[in-house]
């Protein structure tokens, strides 16, 4: 028992901001904060012996150390493990890749007869695309709902205006995974029918650029996704109302959906134009790169603290990394005064 060694779980994903690390158990979908110290702590000691470890502190520490044990123990994040057991352990593979040439598209839906509507669908079909997202700026059509059921369309997701539905409405749309609800008179999340209805006050559906904590997400795809490629924009495709073409609703225009073919959409991946912020991750961006939830955030290139700077950080973010609160929060001030308060502050080391 003596000899074995401390091991770090590799789902345990650990994410080291300004002030505090956060931990991400992609296995039993857990979020955990910790001090930064305890990055640094694994990192150092990740397959030692408590002897060893113990070696390395003060007697006046050893108490503290048991602590770190106790809680690495009782969440699952590690265990003291015989030497030879540890092979048995591989590490995770954290790349991304993705067989599909355009991961996901939003389609605005407006004064669209169904039959045009049908075109745009038939052509984003012929693609491959798996994750779709309809917003209806009026009525829902939900003719058009029916037909995405026969496509190949893994995922559905749907954005309306409050008061235009029933629940009971989805119930026989097993694609459909999530409605979002704006307009509506409170902010909520409820479950029918398997679907989660995801209610906004916001008067349109136009979201944006907007980083909220209601926007995050901790699925190990986006989490992987997110230290490779652009969270929001990797292989994204946005067709407007009119059937313009574009990476997101803010971006440029590349063309018309009804002058085009599936395969002249498909060929905007050689447009470097269409794909210039893809690559760029939070670890790139200012103020981003010292987040603790950088790998669950969503990011937008094109609503910016300075437009003329790709890498600057996202306009309609209010968190303080460096404080760790948001706005509206007792004792959050602005990143911009924090840093002038603060000028020779630098985070030396990420994880």
């Amino acid at each position: 028992m003596d000899n074995n060694v401390l091991h770090i779980f590799s789902n345990c994903f650990f994410t080291k901001g300004a002030k505090r690390s956060l931990i991400f158990d992609i296995q039993h979908y857990k979020t955990l904060f910790v001090p930064n110290s305890m990055v640094e702590f694994v990192k150092t000691y990740h397959h030692k012996t408590k002897a060893e470890i113990f070696a390395d502190f003060e007697t006046s520490n050893h108490e503290t150390l048991n602590e770190y044990f106790d809680f690495i123990l009782k969440n699952l994040i590690g265990a003291f493990l015989p030497q030879k057991s540890v092979k048995n352990f591989t590490e995770l593979n954290l790349s991304y890749n993705s067989p599909y040439l355009f991961e996901n598209v939003i389609v605005d839906i407006g004064q669209n007869s169904t039959q045009e509507v049908i075109e745009i669908l038939q052509k984003l079909d012929q693609i491959k695309i798996p994750y779709i997202q309809i917003r209806f700026s009026d009525q829902i059509n939900f003719e058009i709902l029916k037909i995405l059921e026969n496509l190949s369309f893994i995922s559905v997701e749907i954005v309306v205006k409050f008061g235009t539905f029933k629940e009971t409405d989805f119930k026989t749309d097993p694609k459909i995974s999530n409605i979002f609800i704006y307009n509506a008179p409170k902010e909520k999340v409820e479950e029918f029918h398997k679907k989660q209805f995801i209610y906004k006050t916001k008067s349109n559906f136009d979201c944006c650029g907007l980083v909220t904590k209601q926007t995050f997400s901790t699925t190990p795809q986006h989490i992987y996704l997110s230290q490779k490629y652009n969270s929001c924009l990797y292989k994204k495709l946005y067709i407007s109302e009119n059937g313009e073409i574009k990476n997101c609703p803010q971006g440029k225009n590349f063309g018309n959906i009804f002058d085009l073919s599936s395969q002249e959409i498909s060929n905007f991946l050689q447009e470097k134009e269409f794909v210039k912020f893809w690559n760029i991750t939070k670890d790139k961006i200012s103020i981003c790169q010292d987040c603790e939830f950088r790998y669950v955030c969503t990011d937008c290139r094109y609503i910016l603290q300075n437009k003329n700077n790709p890498f600057s950080k996202p306009a309609n973010c209010s968190y303080n990394p460096y404080i760790c609160k948001w706005q509206g929060e007792e004792g959050w001030i602005s990143v911009e005064q924090w840093r002038k308060e603060n000028p020779d502050w630098k985070n030396e080391t990420k994880i």
